[in-house]
């Protein structure tokens, strides 16, 4: 699922849903994001998956180690994963307050877009109320870092075959 996060830490977009292994880029091609997000202004931040893409929408990405030669960059890289993380906090919390994201569903796609969707539509509704605390934010994002591995790596797992024609 993809998913927009703002500065606050709430979800202002989220996709239909894509079969497993369709990569994020070709996630976002599919999707109506462009009709949805004003650019205008708005900078949206992705992972190392987006990068030297050409797309109908523009991306912000971070810099691949190897070109980090400054203390410029060193700073952009630093903002930019600190302003990042509010992506992974949400995922988490998303996580620790239902475990069923965290756990793995077996079910049919349709019925986890809605549930994801009304996830993280309950998400935002405790963030309003303020009903999420920083601790919470916390062990939310320590749990989705030891469920991913390192959330700039692309895709490596086994492609559904009736989707290998879809990357």
């Amino acid at each position: 699922m993809q998913v927009i996060v703002n500065g606050e830490g709430v979800a202002i977009w989220t996709d239909r849903g894509n079969p497993a292994g369709c990569h994020d880029y070709r996630c976002v091609w599919r999707s109506d994001l462009v009709h949805r997000v004003n650019f205008n202004g708005d900078t949206i931040l992705g992972d190392l998956g987006y990068l030297g893409k050409r797309m109908r929408v523009y991306f912000e990405t971070p810099l691949p180690s190897n070109q980090i030669k400054t203390l410029a960059d060193e700073n952009y890289v630093r903002e930019f994963h600190s302003t990042r993380v509010r992506v992974e906090h949400f995922f988490g919390i998303l996580k620790l307050r239902f475990p069923i994201f965290r756990m793995g569903y077996t079910g049919p796609n349709s019925c986890f877009v809605t549930m994801f969707r009304f996830g993280c539509s309950l998400v935002n509704l405790l963030r309003a109320r303020k009903q999420i605390t920083r601790s919470e934010e916390e062990r939310g994002h320590l749990l989705f870092v030891e469920d991913n591995m390192d959330p700039d790596s692309p895709y490596t797992g086994q492609l559904d075959p009736t989707e290998e024609r879809g990357r």
